[in-house]
């Protein structure tokens, strides 16, 4: 809601830094995080202790600035151990648009030492390798004329491409159903992005598809050819791919 995303029905989730020992009474309880619930006047309150060794970790991650390093595995350029990449990303996010209620000096003392342009980097390389993986199983699945899943993996390639694409703008996403207001923000900085949007909404809403082989088979062209576009966008923003 701090970025103007959300709705009156949304919970408010609170992060707090700390040394994770000294938390107990939780309903959730990770290796780097812990989480308790309450809820006050109507409003759903989530609130995340995370271990504040984690953040020091990822600055030390962020700064060591492998990209070009092809021998290692694009998941491998940050990793934090029995944490996975999804919910990484999704503390790197609130980290990144949060804002402090208490302790505003170190909380920004962190942000700047925080490699957001490198990690953003990272997360859409490593995304483009899921989105790799998903075009070859949609080539496998049009040669043996399964063109029903070729289109359903369609979708699921370009809501993933598109989170890449966001990263590539050093903007970070947690939640794909945030995509679109993602993607609209962008459009009003970048007419690239703005077509990008509207192309992805042809594609991804676009008119429901018959059983005929003919109209499936020119979909899932313009799809992979929609991918394979957004790719190239992607690297000429030097992000690593």
């Amino acid at each position: 809601m701090i970025e103007g995303i959300g709705n009156k029905y949304s919970d408010i989730d609170v992060y707090i830094l700390t040394d994770l020992k000294k938390i107990d009474g939780c309903e959730y309880n990770e290796k780097y995080s812990k989480t308790a619930f309450f809820t006050l006047n109507g409003k759903h309150f989530d609130i995340e202790y995370w271990d504040k060794g984690l953040i020091h970790e990822l600055i030390r991650q962020s700064n060591e600035n492998n990209l070009s390093d092809l021998n290692i595995r694009s998941y491998n350029l940050i990793k934090i151990e029995n944490l996975s990449f999804k919910d990484m990303m999704s503390f790197i996010h609130r980290f990144n648009t949060g804002y402090p209620i208490y302790n505003a000096n170190e909380f920004d003392k962190y942000k700047n030492e925080l490699n957001i342009a490198y990690i953003c980097k990272f997360a859409s390389r490593a995304i483009i390798n899921k989105v790799d993986a998903i075009y070859e199983d949609i080539i496998g699945c049009v040669e043996e004329k399964e063109l029903d899943s070729a289109v359903l993996s369609c979708k699921i390639q370009i809501l993933e491409l598109m989170r890449a694409y966001i990263f590539s703008f050093s903007e970070t996403i947690d939640r794909s159903k945030w995509i679109i207001k993602r993607l609209e923000l962008l459009g009003e900085k970048s007419s690239e992005a703005s077509k990008i949007h509207q192309e992805f909404r042809n594609l991804y809403f676009g008119s429901a598809l018959s059983k005929c082989p003919s109209e499936l088979n020119s979909y899932i062209e313009k799809s992979l050819e929609f991918t394979n576009k957004v790719i190239d966008l992607i690297a000429m923003k030097n992000c690593g791919i």
